[in-house]
């Protein structure tokens, strides 16, 4: 019997060779695909850059969880990957959870005010026993409304911190910045009445086209050296026009500094990027 021909190493070899480069192609490819950009995750975490004049629509407390659970749906589906943004998409959403667990489960004043109330009756009436047990009672949930305004902040923190992830990987990714004037910019902050209700950054878009995916990163330094960044994200910038970044002047989930001295942001877009600029706030 003859035997069959065997066939040759290098040819061997070489099918591994092509099997093995078309297997990192596709892994390279789903990884890719799996891998979000910047300005995906900063149109969910990120607080929203607004027109000039114009203020954040007041929603019902049910646009309210519906936008909640349509940016955690988002987040999650951001957050499957091993990337370093789906991770942060990840923390995003476990934070985002939890806030609204927080908010449906806000605690009631009712029995605050019974307590009160039976501290006061115990006052006029003489009666020690229930004066004290009122003023217990009011000292627990005082107690309680502390605890809970705690774990409302821990929350907040959360996403910020989130958001800040997302400005550092921008910044990381970001092409080289441009020389020419892309953004003319001012700050007024809230000062009490006849002044904004907001600490507020306008930025008028100078450079002539309009730019996508716009994100803004921000710092602002007050007079005692507090600090506090934040991100903001606009799917759109028309040349000239003015879009303003609306710090939240009033706890909880304050988003600024009290006295603020300056203000340093920079500007992300598909079409360019900027330096870091600074604002100086005269006091």
């Amino acid at each position: 019997m003859s035997e069959k021909p065997r066939r040759p190493i290098a040819g061997l070899l070489l099918i591994g060779v092509v099997l093995l480069t078309l297997a990192g192609v596709l892994t390279a490819v789903l990884v890719s695909r799996g891998s979000p950009e910047p300005s995906q995750l900063a149109r969910v975490v990120a607080r929203p850059l607004v027109a000039e004049g114009m203020v954040e629509p007041k929603v019902s407390e049910a646009e309210m969880y519906a936008a909640m659970s349509s940016k955690l749906a988002d987040a999650r589906r951001l957050g499957r990957g091993s990337s370093e943004l789906a991770t942060v998409a990840t923390e995003y959403a476990d934070a985002l959870n939890s806030l609204r667990a927080l908010l449906a489960d806000a605690p009631s004043a009712q029995p605050m005010v019974r307590s009160g109330l039976g501290a006061w009756h115990g006052s006029v009436s003489d009666d020690n026993a229930a004066f004290f047990l009122g003023l217990l009672g009011v000292g627990a949930e005082l107690s309680r409304f502390s605890e809970y305004e705690e774990k409302l902040k821990t929350a907040h923190a959360k996403i910020v911190a989130a958001r800040l992830r997302v400005a550092e990987i921008a910044s990381e990714q970001a092409a080289p910045a441009v020389t020419t004037s892309v953004v003319s910019a001012s700050f007024a902050e809230s000062r009490g009445p006849g002044t904004v209700p907001n600490d507020t950054l306008t930025m008028r878009n100078a450079s002539g086209r309009p730019l996508n995916n716009v994100m803004v990163a921000t710092e602002l330094t007050g007079l005692s050296g507090e600090r506090f960044s934040n991100l903001y994200f606009a799917d759109t910038w028309e040349p000239n026009q003015a879009l303003q970044a609306i710090c939240r002047s009033a706890s909880p989930g304050r988003e600024t500094v009290r006295s603020v001295t300056q203000v340093r942001f920079r500007v992300f877009s598909d079409e360019c990027c900027t330096e870091t600029m600074t604002l100086t706030v005269s006091r």
